[in-house]
């Protein structure tokens, strides 16, 4: 790697990218935080790839597994790191293997550190609607960050509050394809979202306050599922998240 240089967060090495492998500047505002994962052991085979120029890619950071972190690209300028998703998003890169890496304490800290700085800076909303997987990307054929990615860990690591139950189920439950679920929102309720499988909107609106709010839904697919409810108050604060880890079969 050549000689580094201050970057933005916590004045972290920088590395500038090769021309050619960003683009000065952004064509829309900052909106999501998109998580790679690099397919290598370390950070520093990414960060020379991002300063060859016949690498056409790059990243705004790249979190190597013992916590430190590198920078490639400006928060300014766009990334080349996942098409549609480049001039909106900050993309961070983390060492390791989609398949077998198991992501240390101190990679997945300082990554929600970074995460969480660039959701307050940007005024990006610390949920699973603006922090995304590459994988998760319309328009990307990617796996990262894969299976091993601990999401609820992550989420609980950026400050996410997680105590408040909402399903009325148990976890593991089997159930029909078209079932009705029982869910209690937290006092101060004012939006009510259920996803599926942390990505398709089931149901959105104004919950039942008081009582148990019975809910239909219908799933076109069998097998292991889940259902996500997140609770956000009048001003978009979010009051609790739940997940239920459901058995869908054939009726």
């Amino acid at each position: 790697m050549n000689k580094g240089y201050t970057g933005e967060f916590k004045l972290c090495p920088y590395f500038p990218a090769a021309v050619g492998n960003y683009r000065r500047g952004r064509r829309m505002d900052i909106d999501t935080v998109v998580i790679h994962v690099t397919q290598g052991d370390g950070a520093g085979s990414a960060i020379q790839w991002f300063q060859n120029p016949a690498a056409g890619v790059s990243a705004h950071y790249t979190v190597d597994l013992d916590g430190k972190v590198y920078q490639s690209v400006r928060e300014s300028d766009t990334a080349f790191a996942a098409p549609n998703f480049n001039s909106r998003g900050v993309h961070i890169e983390h060492a390791g293997w989609v398949d077998r890496t198991v992501f240390t304490d101190a990679h997945l800290e300082t990554s929600a550190e970074l995460a969480k700085y660039l959701c307050e800076k940007y005024s990006i909303p610390i949920d699973r609607e603006h922090i995304l997987g590459h994988s998760e990307l319309w328009g990307n054929d990617h796996t990262d960050p894969g299976k091993l990615w601990p999401w609820k860990r992550y989420l609980e690591l950026m400050g996410v509050p997680r105590g408040a139950k909402i399903f009325l189920h148990s976890d593991g439950i089997y159930v029909k394809p078209t079932g009705v679920y029982g869910l209690k929102w937290p006092t101060g309720t004012r939006n009510g979202t259920v996803y599926a499988d942390d990505r398709w909107v089931m149901w959105t609106g104004t919950p039942t306050i008081v009582g148990t709010h019975r809910l239909k839904f219908h799933f076109s697919q069998t097998g292991n599922r889940k259902l996500t409810a997140v609770a956000k108050d009048e001003n978009g604060k979010l009051l609790g998240k739940d997940d239920l880890d459901i058995i869908v079969r054939e009726a």
